[in-house]
């Protein structure tokens, strides 16, 4: 397979920065809230880094905590803060054994602090009152019910400046806004009672579990003064190409198909297997879709893989054949990662030390990607213009980000998607509740422009 090399360059000059990117920084320097709304691609690292700059510079802020992904503080961050000429700030990456951590912060008395979402609880409890300046990178993937976000809440008054970041602020509801916005004004504009806001702005089902939106322009106008918004650029990219590849399971695994979908029940490496509630029914249905499915003993112990068929993989193997270029292929489960191992033994795991510069410098033709831990902050512009889902999401953001670190800026070759879909299996529900709710960020951003 043959390797094309593109480069991403090493030093950036500010001169390169749009008219767009310029007016996003303004709004972040000019404002103690902000809700950044910027598509993937669209430079929110470039563009928080230099508005922290000047604000510091000009002893408006000190120190500024940023909250993000695990892998977009490892290396977006510190990368992009590398590449660009103009910034000098000190950007401090908070990593380590607990006491390493503490020392990391006590030594940070000037600049950016990263502190990724894994630590947020352990940050907040052990510095609650420090810097003066909190940014929440990639905003819609901050977990409201977890203990991190939690103990975020007890501090957020204590910072004089709050910004947010994300490229897909609804890309699975509006209900998940709330929480959004919360961590940005502290519930000036939709209250600090999550129940409340649903009440106001959506209609219960019979039982109250699921809510439908019926005032979304309500919501948009209680936050859009928080609202910037970096204009779409997706029509100044390269086509993107998103095809169905649908693959038929074997006789033993549309069986066993089959059997448990009608049964909720199923014996495998001699033992039963049982769903017990439709959330554990659909997980052990996509894995048998994808051919393998864990095994569990009595006492819910998991004690190995069942394989079944191995159509995807195979699949897969033949497309990228027929490509003779470099490809992503993206993985969900643990045992889908072990079948493309053993079909592609030169391939790189994304996971591993370096592998996204690698990539990006031509240096690797098969990269294995999990899109759960690298959807967000990730590059992969540089290395290639393919992608293949064998193991599909059920998540839109989770989706569109991972399709969108390769459809982005840089990208100078139509990019290609393609997912396999095991025919007449939930694999075809995943692709459909997806396609559903493309329309909830069309739908804000029509809400947010302006009356022509």
């Amino acid at each position: 397979m043959l390797s094309t090399v593109k480069k991403k360059p090493t030093s950036l000059s500010p001169d390169l920065l749009t008219e767009d990117q310029h007016l996003a920084i303004d709004r972040l320097y000019g404002h103690d809230e902000t809700f950044l709304i910027a598509d993937m691609g669209a430079g929110k690292t470039i563009i928080a880094l230099t508005a922290l700059q000047e604000l510091i510079q000009d002893g408006i802020l000190n120190t500024v905590v940023v909250f993000a992904p695990l892998k977009v503080c490892e290396e977006q961050w510190r990368q992009e803060a590398a590449a660009w000429k103009h910034i000098i700030l000190d950007v401090t990456f908070c990593t380590g054994t607990p006491a390493e951590r503490v020392a990391i912060v006590e030594g940070c008395t000037r600049g950016v602090l990263l502190v990724n979402f894994d630590i947020m609880a352990w940050f907040c409890d052990t510095f609650p009152k420090f810097g003066d300046g909190l940014l929440i990178d990639e905003l819609s993937k901050l977990k409201a019910g977890g203990k991190g976000f939690k103990r975020l809440r007890r501090t957020l008054d204590h910072y004089k400046w709050r910004a947010g970041m994300t490229g897909t602020p609804v890309a699975e509801d509006f209900e998940g806004l709330f929480y959004q916005v919360l961590a940005i004004d502290c519930g000036k504009a939709l209250g600090r009672n999550k129940t409340k806001y649903l009440e106001r702005h959506f209609s219960p089902d019979y039982n109250g579990y699921d809510w439908t939106l019926h005032d979304g322009e309500g919501i948009v106008r209680a936050v859009h003064h928080l609202i910037h918004t970096v204009p779409d650029y997706t029509h100044e990219l390269p086509p993107l190409n998103v095809m169905p590849l649908v693959v038929e399971m074997n006789e033993a695994g549309r069986k066993a198909y089959d059997a448990f979908a009608k049964d909720l029940t199923i014996e495998l490496g001699g033992h039963t297997q049982v769903a017990d509630s439709p959330a554990v029914l659909s997980g052990k249905l996509q894995q048998l879709a994808s051919g393998a499915i864990y095994v569990y003993d009595e006492w819910e112990e998991k004690i190995g893989v069942e394989r079944l068929h191995n159509v995807k993989v195979e699949k897969c193997q033949q497309l990228v054949a027929t490509l003779n270029e470099p490809v992503v292929i993206a993985y969900w489960y643990q045992h889908e990662l072990e079948r493309l191992v053993e079909a592609f033994p030169e391939a790189v795991n994304l996971s591993e030390s370096g592998a996204m510069q690698r990539w990006n410098n031509g240096e690797i033709d098969i990269l294995l990607v999990q899109p759960q831990s690298c959807s967000h902050g990730i590059q992969l512009q540089f290395g290639g213009c393919k992608l293949i889902f064998v193991g599909l999401v059920w998540s839109n953001d989770i989706s569109t980000q991972m399709v969108r670190r390769l459809w982005r800026r840089g990208q100078t070759e139509p990019v290609d998607v393609w997912e396999i879909v095991s025919k007449g299996t939930v694999d075809e529900d995943m692709i459909d509740r997806v396609a559903g709710k493309k329309h909830w960020n069309a739908a804000l951003h029509k809400m947010l422009a302006p009356a022509p």
